[in-house]
């Protein structure tokens, strides 16, 4: 048989894809079944044709760069955990000072982003500053401000970062890095709502939202003294973002997040992940969290020709993919094989339904499937038909 003509065997058929430059897969598979005739000559002709045309639209598709309608617009940055978006929504309506406590790479900043974007102060500035950043000898002076002549260099008034958020909010992370000294005038602040630049004994009346983040233990740090219970005290409202590897549900629609976000950013197409790499993305710990998973998403889709395949996860990811029970031949087939709407099991669909709000336009272009695929698949596992809606 020569080089690049269809291999047919019983009801299988594989058709080459011919004059493909740097594509990892090629060939289409066409299967009748297990008691069907081989294919006859016609239709391995029919096949033949359809990879040419396949060839051309992929090769095409793959020298545009992508547009915006080729994304998903998502209606927030903070993306799964319901019970934690529920707090945002809550702690967003009452304008009080919030700590957020979680791991690095959870997306505490992302969590206070929104708790801005859905507060009354959506308007105004959100100012930022990282507390582990900041020089301990200029700690005060930046987030305080200083007066003309306070230090070498000082050759005029300064305002300082809660100056500047005046009518706004501000993010401090990683207070619990914050030296002791520091905490204690930003208690006063919190107390007064008033700030006293460095060497001046005026103060200034602000009117400042403020949202810290820490990935410390604070109750240990209060115990051993590095943290001030009453500056602990003072934040009304506290919101835990559990690990990444405690809600292993929020990684199908992380991931796919990520997917159309570094796509936006990059310009490259994204078509899906695979069911084995997802696979892969569930069972792996996530130390990093979502940071880490956006990460490799990034990594994974840029070595990729659009669909994530294992072979394109980081190793220490791909091999939480892999368990003693599966055959060697499933698992290769699997990594050439992207997601289909038959894989699609019910919670996935449920749980997209849930996050759209019963939003079906918004739910296929997250799952990727036609809109009567949907529809089977919602009648088949018994999904009503007004899911996700309140």
């Amino acid at each position: 048989m020569k080089k690049g003509q269809p291999i047919s065997n019983g009801g299988q058929l594989w058709v080459p894809f011919l004059k493909v430059k740097n594509w990892d897969f090629g060939f289409l598979y066409l299967y009748k079944g297990p008691y069907s005739q081989q294919f006859c000559e016609n239709e391995v002709k029919l096949a033949s044709i359809i990879t040419v045309i396949a060839v051309g639209l992929i090769d095409n598709a793959r020298r545009q760069k992508a547009s915006e309608e080729d994304f998903v617009r998502w209606p927030r940055a903070m993306i799964g955990n319901e019970a934690v978006l529920r707090e945002i929504e809550r702690v967003a309506s009452l304008n009080s000072n919030v700590l957020i406590l979680g791991e690095t790479g959870v997306g505490k900043e992302v969590a206070a982003d929104e708790i801005h974007r859905l507060s009354k102060r959506k308007e105004t500035v959100i100012r930022k500053r990282n507390c582990s950043n900041l020089p301990r000898e200029l700690v005060e002076s930046l987030l305080f401000g200083y007066k003309k002549g306070a230090f070498t260099g000082a050759t005029e008034d300064k305002k300082g970062e809660f100056e500047l958020a005046d009518g706004g909010t501000i993010f401090l992370d990683e207070i619990g890095d914050l030296p002791k000294e520091s905490q204690s005038k930003l208690l006063r602040v919190i107390q007064d709502k008033e700030v006293t630049r460095l060497h001046e004994e005026k103060s200034r009346k602000i009117d400042v939202m403020i949202i810290a983040a820490t990935n410390h233990d604070i109750q240990k740090n209060m115990e051993t003294g590095r943290f001030r219970n009453d500056l602990y005290y003072r934040f009304g409202e506290k919101i835990i973002i559990p690990p990444l590897r405690e809600r292993k549900k929020d990684i199908p629609l992380l991931a796919h997040y990520f997917l159309d976000e570094v796509g936006k950013e990059t310009g490259l197409h994204s078509r899906g992940i695979s069911h084995q790499a997802m696979k892969c993305l569930l069972s792996y710990p996530w130390h990093g969290n979502a940071r880490e998973l956006r990460e490799c998403i990034g990594k994974a889709l840029s070595i990729s020709k659009g669909v994530i395949f294992v072979q394109h996860l980081p190793n220490e990811v791909q091999k939480y993919g892999v368990t003693k029970k599966e055959d060697k031949k499933e698992d290769k087939k699997e990594e050439i094989k992207p997601k289909s709407s038959d894989n699609m099991g019910k919670e996935h669909i449920m749980e997209t339904l849930q996050y759209t709000r019963g939003n079906k336009e918004k739910a296929i272009k997250i799952l990727k499937i036609a809109k009567q695929t949907l529809h089977n698949r919602m009648d088949r596992f018994g999904i009503p038909k007004n899911y996700g809606k309140e």
